[in-house]
């Protein structure tokens, strides 16, 4: 069976028993839901073409796969015979288990997780197409390719924008390689290491794995979160004056707040505080970094800053607190402000018999000089 450019091959569910081979030519589509090909049938995708893999999400693709060329294999949460492809979400995941052969030096595209688990053979390379925010799992039960077992993201840093719009229900996962703004509402959501979370907008659970970074906002800006908060990861706060989401970073939290990853021994979250805009704080002001609504109690605290400890920026000290705000919020409080410079005043000043004689001694300096300037002037 041949999917032919600029076509479409649609296998449902009913095509269960067919055993045969598909090629898929450049720019042809197919299109498979679970149980839509027999797991001994054999997919040829050539060069430019497209396996588009609808509602695994995560869940095993058992045909073999033969790649004769530089490939798009991409991998949705969910399809519609009729819908079309521009409206599909492209974050969802598929494990290729049966044999998967490299033709060719071969880049996948996908915003989701592709994992080779099955034998990988050909001597050849596979990718993540440049600025795509997917990760390619290679943990090959056999793998003679030319890429070793690993996970490979694209080389290219992409920065993907989450409007205003309302979709509670669409998770999102924030690649390694990837900065995610939302300024709209979004469903749960998961940092990845090397992966940056920005936005003004909402987001359901929101986990920040170890290596991953929030950053509320558009520095300063709030970030809420309808859900439960687990930062394992990184809180970048920036302090630019003293309100909450129009001067400094805040998450607002209607869940409960965790702030390590519940393993044994846990991996705590990272604190990093900066001052923006050339504020210069002054000290007793304070900082809500998470709002808590919640009755619960923070669980833990950021790495090697328990309650009371400090942390200091550009010569400002701020005392933590898990215990802020209404009892259960992450303040930080200005402890103590830099020095004045120095000038030497206020050493004289509180010194009077020296500044005394530093004045006379100026005053006969001044009279030396006089007299002889008199005298150079009279002799002319």
């Amino acid at each position: 069976m041949i999917a032919q450019g600029g076509a479409t091959l649609w296998l449902g569910g009913s095509s269960s028993n067919w055993t045969g081979t598909i090629t898929d030519e450049s720019n042809g589509y197919v299109t498979i839901i679970p149980g839509g090909i027999g797991s001994s049938s054999n997919l040829v995708a050539q060069n430019g073409s497209s396996i588009v893999l609808c509602g695994f999400n995560g869940a095993a693709f058992a045909p073999n796969l033969t790649i004769a060329g530089t490939d798009v294999i991409i991998s949705y949460s969910s399809c519609q015979e009729s819908t079309t492809l521009s409206v599909y979400s492209a974050y969802a995941s598929v494990n290729l288990t049966g044999d998967v052969v490299l033709t060719a030096d071969t880049t996948i595209s996908t915003n989701g997780t592709v994992t080779i688990s099955g034998p990988l053979s050909g001597n050849f390379t596979i990718g993540i197409d440049n600025g795509l925010a997917g990760k390619l799992v290679i943990n090959s039960s056999n793998n003679q390719s030319g890429t070793g077992n690993s996970t490979v993201t694209s080389a290219v840093q992409v920065t993907t924008v989450a409007a205003g719009d309302s979709q509670s229900t669409l998770t999102v996962e924030v690649a390694s390689n990837q900065e995610y703004i939302i300024d709209g509402v979004r469903g749960a959501t998961t940092v990845d290491s090397g992966g940056l979370l920005k936005g003004v907008g909402t987001v359901g659970d929101l986990t920040v794995n170890s290596g991953g970074t929030v950053s509320p906002g558009h520095s300063p800006g709030c970030l809420t979160v309808n859900g439960d908060l687990n930062e394992d990861g990184i809180y970048q706060a920036a302090l630019g004056g003293t309100t909450a989401c129009t001067d400094y970073n805040q998450l607002d939290v209607t869940g409960t707040v965790t702030l390590e990853d519940g393993n044994t021994p846990p991996d705590q979250g990272t604190l990093q505080v900066s001052l923006v805009n050339g504020f210069t704080p002054k000290a007793g002001q304070t900082f809500e970094i998470i709002n808590n609504e919640g009755n619960q109690p923070v669980s833990d605290t950021f790495a090697n800053l328990p309650e009371g400890s400090t942390i200091t920026v550009n010569g400002y000290v701020f005392k933590i607190s898990y215990k802020g705000g209404d009892g259960n919020d992450v303040v930080l409080t200005v402890a103590s402000v830099p020095a004045a410079p120095n000038t030497g005043f206020g050493l004289t000043a509180s010194n009077w018999p020296l500044m005394a004689s530093l004045t006379t001694l100026s005053a006969l300096t001044l009279f030396v000089l006089a007299r002889r300037y008199n005298r150079l002037t009279n002799n002319k």
